[in-house]
């Protein structure tokens, strides 16, 4: 039965998907990338500046860690002409970005997805905290967003069968709340800090069954009382308001078991790389990536950011190296996109990369 019901609804999203290509001229997205030292206002010149390239149709800025970046699409007019490079099997050498004054900039067309449809008034939003009271990122902390990224990706890949719409860390927590003796009179609200180590996440529901959400809750709350995690549901009861949340776990704010070890160092964190994922958007992409990066145990992930542009799937992630050093990380890099044969796959590129950096 539920065969037959994905099966109908694979050709209704393939009947959308045709009717929005006939609607649409070209199929082209253009996209900039730019990362840049975080700071105030940077977005706003990049809008408000007098240039075509400019005008992004949709948006995603965030900035953690000292380090920001900014993501534009801006679909192509067919009157423009502009021939477009296609890369076949990554054979092609990945472009080096453009370099200003505030800082790197890349420029590119792909293809989206069309067939990439979903509700998204059907999501399944939580919100799980690792560290909420630490004052500085560490390299266990990477590790461990690594790890809950993976399992997050996996959950809505491999569970449900569904796209993750948004991921992001850090986060801000929910309103904290305290009563004396659970008395409503003695209530008092705090708000929690702006930013902390918490990965929020959307996942577009293809099955909007109550069991598919239970089996979500499920799945997260047992991995949060396994790690020490504290875990939020996006309160969707009748009257409450949308951005209200419902405490599912509760942690008690000590260490995860799984990182007190001496391997997981508690050593602040020294360089940071970041790194986005770019192409049509798929179910599983974001899954891929990480996966890829877990056969590093050096490789931790210290900030991302994930969404869906114009059915392109950008994925933002910014990757702590233990025991490199940024100005031998920016010495390799730089002369890693500098030559001929420097591959585009995402993967292949990083593999290259920490094989010159000697990660086992």
């Amino acid at each position: 039965m539920r065969s037959r019901r994905i099966s109908v609804r694979n050709v209704a999203d393939l009947a959308r998907a045709g009717f929005e290509i006939a609607r649409q001229p070209v199929t082209k997205v253009d996209f900039e990338v730019h990362h840049a030292a975080a700071r105030h206002g940077y977005l706003r010149e990049l809008v408000s500046a007098d240039s075509d390239s400019a005008v992004f149709l949709e948006t995603l800025c965030t900035a953690t860690n000292g380090a920001g970046v900014v993501i534009g699409t801006h679909t192509r007019k067919p009157l423009d002409g502009t021939e477009v490079v296609e890369h076949v099997d990554g054979r092609q050498p990945a472009e080096r970005p453009q370099q200003n004054a505030g800082g790197w900039v890349f420029r590119q067309t792909t293809s989206p997805n069309p067939t990439f449809i979903y509700e998204s008034a059907q999501t399944f939003e939580g919100l799980i905290a690792i560290d909420p009271a630490a004052h500085e990122v560490c390299e266990w902390h990477g590790v461990a967003i690594r790890d809950l990224v993976r399992e997050i990706s996996q959950a809505a890949s491999a569970l449900v069968d569904a796209p993750l719409l948004s991921l992001q860390c850090p986060a801000q927590l929910p309103t904290i709340v305290k009563t004396r003796n659970h008395d409503l009179r003695t209530r008092k609200e705090a708000a929690a800090p702006c930013a902390s180590l918490a990965v929020r996440f959307a996942i577009a529901l293809r099955d909007v069954s109550a069991a598919a959400r239970f089996e979500l809750a499920d799945r997260f709350r047992e991995l949060c009382e396994k790690h020490g995690y504290s875990f939020w549901l996006a309160d969707t009861r009748p009257g409450h308001r949308q951005g209200n949340w419902f405490e599912v776990y509760h942690a008690d704010g000590e260490f995860s078991p799984l990182y007190k070890g001496d391997l997981r160092s508690r050593q602040r964190i020294a360089t940071v790389l970041p790194v986005t994922f770019v192409g049509p958007a798929r179910i599983g992409s974001t899954h891929a990536v990480v996966s890829f990066l877990q056969r590093y145990p050096q490789v931790g992930v210290v900030g991302c950011a994930a969404t869906t542009l114009s059915d392109v799937a950008f994925v933002h992630l910014q990757l702590a190296i233990h025991g490199v050093a940024a100005d031998r990380l920016s010495r390799i890099l730089g002369k890693l996109l500098g030559e001929s044969s420097t591959p585009a796959r995402p993967h292949r590129l990083l593999r290259e990369l920490f094989k010159r950096l000697g990660l086992p």
